[in-house]
Formats: C-alpha cells, structure tokens, sequence
C-alpha cells in the first residue's frame, strides 16, 4: 500500500490481519445487534447526504446556529461508524472514547438549537482570534436551564449518565486490561481482541448515543412520515434487543 519494504509495514500490517479476524467473529455472536447499528447508520446517511438548506434566509444567529448544527451532525455520522469498526475489532476502550465523543457531540447541537447567540463562540470573531467555545459543564447547564420543557431532550438524564459512566471506560482502567486478557494467563493479547461479554456492554451503550443524534438531526432537516416511520421500527428492535439482554443479566 505504501510501496515500502515488508519491514516497513510489518508492524500496521499484523494488527491489522489481527482485528480483521473479529467482525465475522462478532457478527456469528449477535448478527441481530449488529444489523441495528447498521440500519441506523444508513437512515444517518440517507438523512445527511442531500442538499440543506437553512430557514434563515439572513446571516444571522439563526443561520450561524443552524450551520454549526450541520456541521457536528456530519462529524456525528463519521464517529457512528468508526465506533461500529472499533467494536466489531475488539477495540472495547477506544469505542467508549468515540461513544463519548457522539454524546457530547450531541449536546453541543441541543445546546446551540436551544440558546443560538452562543453559536458564534465556535468561530473566529474577526478571522484572528481564536474562537471561544464554552466547555461540556456549561453546555451541559445551559441544556437544562434552556430546555427544562423541551420535549426533544426527554433522553437528557440518559444521557448525562452514560457520558459519565463513559469517562472511565474511556480511559486507560480495568476494561483496558480486560481488552488484553487471553485464555493463557501468562499471555497478553496485543492489539484487538473478541469478548462477547464486552462486545454486548459496547453495543448497549453505544446504541444509547445514536437514537438521540439522530432525534436532533430532524431538528436541523426536513424529513417525511416515511422517515419517521424506519426510525421507530429501529429504535423497536433496539429495545427489543436491550430487553433480551437484561433479561439473559438476570
């Protein structure tokens, strides 16, 4: 691929033919949950990859509000699948980051849908400066103080929990050294990994990120009765899924 020397690419290349051998793995573990994650997925493609266009018709807080929206929804989708490839790899921590990442990307959109003169700290004021965007706390407070009877932030306190369940599994903690373990005590698994175990929990919280991205995407598009209709099946089936696995945690 590089036009290199083996030696250069020996080290990308076997973990890679390492976590190669984890999605057919996977999909054989749970084809139904999988499938889930990919419906959603083409209803986030199918929604985004067309021409929008703002109801402001002036460059004003509205139009600054709106386009920034569309901008983290498109950065959302990028990070819908990536998460998919990291889970389905073995990849457990690294996805917990990138859920959190969809989580929080969330936020930022509600937050400038609810409050729009606060859109113009994610740009430059005069092209020099650089922008000052308000940190996750104060988005997350101004979710609440500017939402409290927003019926399209019903999912906020799930939410709110996962993305601070997810600040551990995010980082270097007790999965991490899960995601390494192999059935020889005495060996370590480099690289990818498969435990159904953990691959389940990845999924379940990972699905909780998805439905309300795309719930505030609509904020942003127009979309028909028919979309609405493909969203509700998925989101059936997802609780369908969920149900069955609590039940199985029992």
């Amino acid at each position: 691929m590089l036009n290199a020397p083996p030696e250069v690419v020996a080290g990308y290349r076997t973990l890679h033919l390492e976590e190669a051998r984890y999605p057919g793995i996977a999909l054989q573990c749970a084809p139904a949950e999988i499938a889930v994650w990919h419906q959603y997925l083409t209803l986030f493609n199918k929604t985004m990859r067309r021409e929008h266009i703002s109801l402001s018709a002036n460059q004003d807080d509205a139009h600054t509000s709106w386009g920034l929206r569309l901008s983290l929804a498109s950065a959302a989708v990028a990070s819908a699948k990536l998460t998919l490839d990291a889970t389905l790899a073995g990849y457990y921590s690294q996805a917990f980051a990138l859920i959190r990442h969809m989580l929080e990307t969330w936020q930022q959109m509600a937050y400038v849908r609810l409050n729009e003169p606060a859109a113009r700290q994610w740009f430059s004021p005069d092209g020099v400066r650089e922008p000052h965007q308000p940190n996750q706390n104060t988005i997350a407070r101004g979710i609440r103080r500017f939402g409290k009877s927003d019926p399209v932030l019903q999912d906020l306190g799930v939410v709110e929990t996962e993305i601070s369940n997810l600040k551990e599994g995010a980082h270097p903690t007790v999965l991490t050294v899960m995601q390494t373990a192999t059935a020889d005590p005495e060996q370590l698994r480099l690289g990818a990994t498969f435990n159904p175990d953990l691959f389940r929990r990845t999924w379940r919280i990972g699905i909780v990120a998805l439905a309300p991205l795309l719930h505030e995407i609509v904020q942003i598009v127009q979309v028909d009765e028919d979309w609405w209709n493909e969203f509700g099946e998925i989101r059936a089936e997802r609780s369908r899924l969920h149900d069955l696995a609590e039940g199985d945690n029992a």
